[in-house]
């Protein structure tokens, strides 16, 4: 009875073992392994880790708005203004302070001088420019030519003066109280030394008349249009300025305007040659006959003040200009 049931038990076991002894295959199934777990490690004493700071975030950098290109082209500036001009077509023009040939002469002019044209006279025959050493004057259309606005230019009066910039009123604060002046003492006058002509540095005529000026030179050239007579008076510093000429043709006084300039002077031709001298004044006398005895004498405020110069000329003479040199000593 035993033995049966070993034997049925033996069969029973081997029926619930394995179906197949044989190994399985590794690829056929991947093998999965569980991660180990970290191991713990103790921080040492002191030696903390740093407490992280958090970064403060870059400022914005601000930009400039794009700039948009205006559509419209930029305003055309004004076209330049167009000044009225004036040249000089001949030598030897005078400059004068008024639109007259009775007019006191500032300077004589050269050929080809250039100015800004600033008015007119009513007749147009007179043109007032600008300027001379900062003083404008008046010239005949004459002798000038002119370009530019002309048509623009403004009739001025005779008495007119060149533009001036105005300067601006300065406020003057707490003006000082006028006090009465101090009474000179009255100084009774000495009867003032008589003058002679050493002290005066002068000449004696034969007449016993005293003369501040010398006639250094007296001379004739080629002319035969006018009789003109031109003046140099001079000391050692220049020409001299407020000086005129008394001049007499056959005994009769003739009509002398004008006065010299200084301190510089002009020429009486205006290419270096044996006949250009200096000179500060120049008269002519047109329509007067030439032939006869000219006489021509230094004056000052109508006070003759150096001897007179004789000049002779006969009926169809060439040499009507006439020059006369006077020098203080």
């Amino acid at each position: 009875m035993v033995p049966a049931l070993l034997l049925l038990l033996s069969i029973t076991l081997a029926a619930c073992g394995p179906a197949s002894s044989a190994p399985a295959d590794p690829a056929a199934e991947p093998l999965q392994i569980r991660p180990a777990h970290p191991t713990f490690t103790p921080t040492p004493r002191g030696q903390e880790p740093p407490t992280p700071v958090a970064e403060a975030p870059e400022a914005a950098v601000a930009q400039d708005p794009p700039v948009v290109a205006a559509d419209t082209e930029p305003p055309q500036p004004p076209p330049p203004e167009v000044k009225a001009r004036l040249t000089i077509n001949t030598d030897l023009v005078n400059l004068r302070e008024g639109p007259g040939l009775n007019s006191t002469i500032i300077t004589i002019l050269q050929k080809d001088a250039t100015f800004d044209i600033i008015g007119k006279n009513t007749t147009g025959e007179w043109w007032f420019v600008c300027c001379f050493e900062d003083k404008a004057g008046w010239v005949t259309a004459e002798f000038a030519d002119v370009e530019g606005a002309v048509d623009q230019v403004p009739v001025v009066d005779e008495g007119a003066l060149a533009p001036m910039p105005t300067t601006p009123p300065v406020a003057v604060a707490n003006p000082p109280t006028a006090t009465s002046a101090p009474v000179a003492a009255a100084v009774v006058p000495t009867e003032a030394p008589t003058a002679t002509p050493e002290a005066l540095g002068g000449l004696v005529n034969s007449d016993d008349s005293v003369f501040e000026f010398e006639l250094a030179a007296h001379e004739q050239f080629p002319e035969t249009n006018v009789v003109r007579i031109f003046l140099y008076v001079f000391d050692d510093k220049g020409a001299l300025a407020g000086y005129s000429l008394s001049v007499r043709k056959d005994g009769a006084e003739l009509p002398v305007n004008d006065s010299s300039f200084g301190p510089n002077p002009a020429y009486t031709w205006p290419v270096a040659d044996p006949r250009q001298r200096a000179q500060n004044l120049k008269v002519e006398f047109p329509g007067v006959d030439p032939a006869g005895v000219w006489e021509v004498q230094l004056t000052l405020e109508s006070t003759p003040v150096g001897p007179p110069a004789t000049f002779t000329l006969v009926p169809g003479d060439t040499n009507r200009e006439l020059y006369v040199r006077y020098k203080r000593p």
